[in-house]
Order: C-alpha cells, then sequence, then structure tokens
C-alpha cells in the first residue's frame, strides 16, 4: 500500500528530527546517512503526489539559484581550484551530504508548504528543540554520572562539540519561537504563550551556559525586535503586553549577567583598536595564546585573545577578496591555503567570519548565489500565508546574522545553511496535490 501524502509528510519530519537532534553529534554519521538516503526515498515517493508549479524565475530563483551553486563547485573543481585534491575530498563529503540534505530539506518543504495536510505547529516547535533537548539531557546525565562528560563543550578532545555549532541550531529553534509568537500570541492561549516563553528562557540559558557571546548578541537583537513589534501591535492588549514586559525584563537580566561574566564586552572597543592595525603588529600570522601575553590595550588590560583574532583576521581576509574575487574552492580553511599563497610563514585556518570564509573559498559568484538565495526566499516568504513558508523571514535573517561573526564555514554549518536554503525553496513553492491524490 502506498504512503498517503500525510504520512510521507509525517516520515519527513521524523527524519528531521533525527537529523537535526544528532547532527553535531560525533560519531553520528552512519545514522545521519540512514536519514538521508531515507529522505531520498520519502521526497521521491513526495514528488509523484504533487504536482509542481509553472516554470517562472520568480516561483523557482532560490532553487536555479541552489542548484547553480553545485554546479559553480564542479566547475571551480574542473577549471579553477589549486587544491584539486582537497576539493575532491569536499565533495566526495560535505557537498555530497549538502546534496542529501537539499534533497531532504526540499521535500520537507513542499509537503509542510501543502495545504491539504497542515503539520502541528507545537510539534515543529518540539523537533526544532531537538539539539537543546540533547544539550539539558546531556547535562542531566553528568549530574547523574560525573566524570563521563556526555556534553564536550569545554574540553578539546576526540568528541569535542563546537559551541558555535550548538549555538547555529539553538538560536535557528529561537527565531522560529518569536515568529511564532509574533504571528499568533493573539489566539494562543496562556499556557501556550507561557510554554513557548520557557522555551526561550531554555535556550538563552543553554547559549549563556556554552558562552555563546556572538550568539547572545544576536539573540538579544531578535529578541528586541520582537518585544518592539508584540508592544506596537498590541498596546491596548493588557495580556499582551504583560508578556511583553515580562520578554523585556528576562532580555535584560540575561543580557546583564551575560555581559557581567564576559569582560571582553567592557574592552572590545579598544581591543579593536589595537588589533585592527594589522600592518604594524603581525602576532596573527603566527598567532599563539602566549604572544598576548604582555600585549595590552589602552585601558592597560590584555587584548582579549578572541576579539584580536577575529579583528585582524577579518581585515585580512576582506583585503584579499578582490585578489581572489573566483575563491579557492574550500568550504573550510580556504583562509589557510591562500595565506599560505600571501605569506608562505604563516599558519592561518579560518577567518572567524562565516560569510567572509565562505567568500574566500566558494569566491563572490558563490557567494551571490546564496545571498540571492536568501533574499528571494525572504521576499517569497512575506508574500506567502503559510506559516512555514513565512516563518524564513526571521529564520533566514538569523541565520545570516550567525554566520557573520562565527566560525561557520565549515562542514556541518554549511551543511545546515544548504538545509534551510532547500527547506524554504520547497516551502515557497505552492506546489498542489495530483488530482485523485486520496489525502488523509
Amino acid at each position: 500500500m502506498s504512503l498517503s501524502q500525510k504520512n510521507i509528510t509525517i516520515l519527513l519530519c521524523i527524519l528531521f528530527f533525527v537529523l537535526n537532534s544528532v547532527w553535531s553529534i560525533p560519531g553520528s554519521l552512519a545514522i545521519r546517512y540512514v536519514v538521508l538516503y531515507t529522505a531520498l526515498i520519502a521526497t521521491a515517493l513526495l514528488m509523484t503526489k504533487v504536482q509542481l508549479p509553472k516554470l517562472t524565475i520568480n516561483q523557482y530563483l532560490p532553487v536555479l539559484c541552489l542548484v547553480g551553486l553545485f554546479i559553480w563547485v564542479g566547475f571551480h573543481r574542473l577549471m579553477i581550484t589549486t587544491s584539486p585534491e582537497i576539493m575532491s575530498i569536499e565533495i566526495k563529503t560535505i557537498w555530497k551530504r549538502s546534496l542529501l540534505e537539499a534533497i531532504l530539506g526540499m521535500g520537507l518543504g513542499i509537503a509542510l508548504g501543502l495545504k491539504t495536510y497542515k503539520f502541528n505547529k507545537n510539534i515543529f516547535t518540539m523537533l526544532l528543540l531537538g539539539p537543546v533537548g540533547a544539550f539539558y539531557l546531556s547535562h542531566g546525565l553528568d549530574l547523574i554520572d560525573p566524570g563521563a562528560n556526555y556534553w564536550h563543550y569545554l574540553e578539546m578532545e576526540k568528541n569535542y562539540i563546537p559551541k558555535y555549532q550548538f549555538v547555529l541550531f539553538a538560536m535557528i529553534a529561537f527565531a522560529w519561537i518569536v515568529f511564532y509568537l509574533d504571528r499568533e500570541i493573539r489566539s494562543m492561549t496562556f499556557v501556550k504563550i507561557i510554554g513557548l516563553i520557557t522555551a526561550l528562557l531554555l535556550i538563552a540559558n543553554a547559549i549563556f551556559l556554552v558562552n555563546g557571546k556572538n550568539g547572545f548578541l544576536y539573540m538579544g537583537l531578535i529578541l528586541m525586535v520582537c518585544i518592539a513589534r508584540l508592544f506596537w501591535k498590541n498596546v491596548h492588549n493588557l495580556r499582551i503586553l504583560s508578556v511583553v514586559i515580562l520578554l523585556f525584563l528576562g532580555t535584560l537580566f540575561l543580557g546583564f549577567q551575560h555581559v557581567k561574566t564576559n569582560p571582553v564586552w567592557s574592552n572590545l572597543l579598544s581591543d579593536i583598536e589595537v588589533a585592527r592595525h594589522t600592518d604594524e603588529t603581525q602576532i596573527w600570522k603566527n598567532y599563539l595564546p602566549e604572544k598576548l601575553e604582555n600585549f595590552k590595550n589602552s585601558s592597560g588590560n590584555r587584548v582579549s585573545e578572541t576579539t584580536y583574532v577575529r579583528t585582524a583576521w577579518m581585515i585580512e581576509g576582506i583585503q584579499l577578496v578582490p585578489k581572489y574575487p573566483l575563491g579557492h574552492g574550500l568550504i573550510q580553511d580556504s583562509f589557510k591555503y591562500i595565506g599560505k599563497k600571501e605569506w608562505p610563514d604563516s599558519t592561518l585556518s579560518h577567518t572567524h567570519s562565516g560569510w567572509l570564509d565562505i567568500t574566500l573559498g566558494l569566491g563572490i559568484p558563490g557567494f551571490l548565489l546564496i545571498l540571492v538565495a536568501m533574499v528571494a526566499l525572504i521576499k517569497k516568504g512575506i508574500e506567502s500565508e503559510n506559516i512555514y513558508a513565512k516563518s524564513a523571514i526571521w529564520v533566514l535573517p538569523t541565520i545570516f546574522l550567525a554566520f557573520f561573526t562565527s566560525e561557520l564555514s565549515e562542514k556541518i554549518s554549511f551543511e545546515v545553511l544548504i538545509f534551510y536554503i532547500a527547506l524554504y525553496s520547497g516551502a515557497t513553492l505552492k506546489c498542489q496535490p495530483k488530482p485523485l491524490e486520496n489525502l488523509h
């Protein structure tokens, strides 16, 4: 018996939940491939049950950009790259998974965008909270079994999970919940509102615990925009105003605690002033923490390692873009390989700015294909009435922000970017079920 569109949608959502929950966990590659190949079959089945809209630039621009990105990578490998062996490895790993994840994203997006079966929004919220749930579960296990280290954030060892990856997943869930509140708070029960606010606080607390400074800053910006919108639209609604006040006070409290426990913020401008003179002080070329031991800012404090490195490498990376407009070809560490050409004695890795690293890797054409796809999807999201398609107006800008100041140009984070572009490409396609389809 063939699966109905409803059952395929549920299956794709389950597959997404599993993938989303284990995506960044070491040793989960086999599980991810099982999910992705199962999703490939499910998406193929779904496509036999839907009619695609008429081929127009307006409808298919994000999809064309996504396809163009894969074509560009193939062309880059054949005609441009100076690291063909390393790029071939990335094509067989990062790009292969990105293609499979794009298929899952496209299939899930199409399924969620259909009018014939509307997947429960509350359950979808729980799917997005999978990584946050795994975080708290692992910390709970650490309390029960001290020393086992179920969640490796602070120790650089085999099972280390970079905090910026977790923060990316957490921010996506955060953006969805903020969007959900902004869109439907008037019709929500008070219990649901409290539940969603609790989820926001749990996400914020998790980002606080892993010291995700950039994530915390962007999360605060997103929340302040939401608070302003809720206040403006519901100024005469006392129930919603009480929620707005609660969110505002919670934001202030968490923001104060975050700044209080991070001296980086108080010295940020003076540290940037020191780091921006990359010609005078070239510690950044062969950076080691001990080289900054006696390096002081204008306030007499030691220059922050993270501020110095991020600022210096970003400045030098930006200057390399006009020299290498087509990029080096790699998702990971193109800055390092270009740096070896420019400064043979350098030991670099990435600029700590995801978009800059992507531009150095995929060139201006690759960056523009991604940017055009995201802008087109936000525009289509604004025009759509489907809640999943419309969430692009919050989720995609959040991802865009996350890629500004974090080292996100690497395998898992880049795959997440491709997945969400594909998800919203499918959700905004306005597909229809085929005639005589037996939908349940």
